[in-house]
Parts: C-alpha cells; sequence; structure tokens
C-alpha cells in the first residue's frame, strides 16, 4: 500500500483496509500513511518558515498529486482496529531512522524530521496484523 493510501479517499481507503483485514487472520501489513498534529502543534507552528499545511495541499493540488487521506496523530489503535487489525508497531521519523537508517544519514534525517514537524505533517510506518 505504500505510496498509494495518501491519495485515495477515507471511503476507499476503509474498504480497501476492510477488504485486506478479512483475508487471512493472522496476516501481517506494513503501511505508511501521513499524519497531523494536534491543535497544539498547528499553534506552535503558526510562524514557521516551512509553511502552512494548506500551503503543502495547494502546491501538491497544483502537481495534480492532492493527498485526500490524512490520519489524526494518536489514533492509530482505533482507526485500524475499527477494520479489524491489531497495531503492532507506529514508528514516526526519528523512531525509523533509529531503526532503519545508517548513522551517517543522522543530519539528513534531522532536516528532514524538522521540515515534518514544523509543517504540521508526520509520516508513520504501522505494522498490522490481521485479528
Amino acid at each position: 500500500m505504500e505510496g498509494v493510501i495518501n491519495y485515495l479517499d477515507i471511503a476507499a481507503v476503509k474498504e480497501t483496509l476492510t477488504m485486506v483485514s478479512s483475508v487471512a487472520s493472522g496476516s501481517i501489513l506494513a503501511m505508511t500513511c501521513l499524519t497531523l498534529g494536534s491543535e497544539d502543534e498547528k499553534a506552535k507552528r503558526k510562524n514557521s518558515d516551512h509553511g502552512s499545511r494548506a500551503d503543502f495541499e495547494r502546491v501538491l493540488k497544483k502537481l495534480g498529486e492532492p493527498h485526500r487521506w490524512f490520519l489524526p496523530t494518536g489514533t492509530h489503535e482505533e482507526f485500524f482496529g475499527a477494520m479489524g487489525f491489531e497495531v503492532l508497531e507506529c514508528l514516526d521519523i526519528p523512531a525509523m531512522c533509529k531503526k532503519f537508517c545508517p548513522e551517517s544519514m543522522a543530519v539528513s534525517v534531522k532536516e528532514y524530521t524538522k521540515t515534518f514537524s514544523e509543517t504540521g505533517r508526520g509520516y508513520t510506518l504501522v505494522l498490522l496484523r490481521v485479528k
């Protein structure tokens, strides 16, 4: 589902995940999703030089690739659980990098993480198991 799910509307996301979860109990699915921060996080970023979520969305729309679905931060268990999944692991960018990236990438990862956090978007790797 990598690279596709963010371009689907919420109904298509739920339909697809419900179908996947109905296939085989115990199956594992790894996917990434974009997340949005809380209202407090948004307020902290108001004066950020990285632009707003609305700016980000306008750019993607002009490119013909608008993101249609974001998962609110901290709602993974509830969202995926409703479609028959158990969340095994959720890794944000720093956690993904700590787990999978070599030390030599530390500076690039730090800048990438800062850009995401200042624009109100997150990127999460989710490991799910069908109940």
